[in-house]
């Protein structure tokens, strides 16, 4: 659960400009790192799907709408960035991790939450390219 005003603010990430998305995946990641650290994993893996999101909207690879689902910004990363595979690879086994944690009944355990943080990462990376 957000307990937070500070939580509640940082994981609403539409309605951005994209001047202002690269401070917004920080504040996300800052966010996570946070939440991780007191255990909240669930929501520190939200906030990490959330600025994955955001990176991939600076990098003009998704674009991040209200109405949007999760499928929808995957359906959108496969027709934008079909050529790299490695990254749609990533992000729909991220995604399909993301949904069962946070909409279904699976318990993240830290083990779990850190290979969700590393694919993150390689999603940021690949994403730079």
């Amino acid at each position: 659960m957000v307990t937070s005003q500070k939580h509640k603010r940082i994981l609403i990430l539409v309605g951005k400009e994209n001047g202002e998305i690269a401070s917004i995946t920080f504040e996300l990641l800052r966010a996570g790192r946070e939440l991780a650290e007191k255990g909240e994993l669930r929501l520190a893996m939200r906030a990490l799907y959330l600025a994955t999101l955001s990176h991939l909207a600076d990098n003009e690879m998704i674009s991040i709408e209200v109405y949007k689902s999760n499928r929808e910004y995957e359906r959108e990363l496969n027709r934008r960035a079909h050529d790299h595979q490695e990254l749609l690879a990533i992000f729909s086994t991220s995604l399909n991790f993301f949904e069962s944690v946070w909409y279904g009944m699976y318990r993240i355990v830290r083990a779990d939450f850190d290979v969700f943080a590393a694919n993150h990462q390689r999603i940021i990376a690949v994403a730079k390219k």
